[in-house]
């Protein structure tokens, strides 16, 4: 990247507006064919110890693509827990009719936390970058809560992003992890 390159932080402003700028209509069809491809990609993975896979998945804020519509066919939902600064996300089971709390940041997340091992990680992404390689990197808020959490394991990773917020260059840094997909509205990186 060049000097003029914008800094992380401007990326993310850009990428929020960008978000924030699409209509709810855009969103719901965009969403849609999300959800369409992330059902067939998980479809096709081996099944859990509780039979289907255990899909950890996250709770939508500020204009994600909103995955709760597949929750409900998927046999195991787990969803990502903040315990600590610093610390890696845990994951807590979700079922239908699970009473949730505002967590840290107030991301909702289960009153009562039941800690699983999920097998396949489903994460929404700001921004994403696909570089020479076909390697697909993720840019989040800030927190690094997946960066650690992607640093310390080895489970299938697909990130979740509209289209719109493809990056054409993207600052690596060395705790980025690349992640095994990327799945938009108009197809899969």
């Amino acid at each position: 990247m060049n000097s003029m390159s914008p800094s992380r932080a401007e990326l993310r402003l850009a990428l929020l507006a960008r978000r924030q700028a699409m209509s709810e209509s855009e969103h719901e069809t965009a969403d849609a064919r999300i959800r369409l491809a992330l059902a067939t990609a998980v479809g096709k993975l081996p099944a859990g110890t509780g039979g289907g896979p255990l899909v950890a998945s996250y709770w939508p804020i500020a204009g994600e693509p909103d995955l709760r519509p597949l929750w409900p066919e998927w046999e195991q939902v787990a969803l990502p827990v903040v315990v600590g600064r610093g610390m890696p996300l845990r994951f807590a089971l979700w079922r239908p009719g699970t009473v949730m709390r505002a967590g840290p940041f107030g991301v909702p997340v289960p009153e009562v936390a039941q800690w699983v091992e999920p097998d396949f990680i489903v994460l929404p992404c700001l921004g994403f970058f696909v570089d020479q390689k076909g390697r697909c990197f993720r840019l989040g808020y800030g927190g690094g809560y997946y960066d650690r959490t992607l640093a310390a394991q080895t489970r299938p990773t697909f990130g979740v992003a509209y289209s719109e917020s493809r990056l054409e260059e993207f600052p690596i840094a060395e705790h980025d992890v690349p992640l095994d997909a990327i799945i938009t509205q108009n197809g899969c990186f």
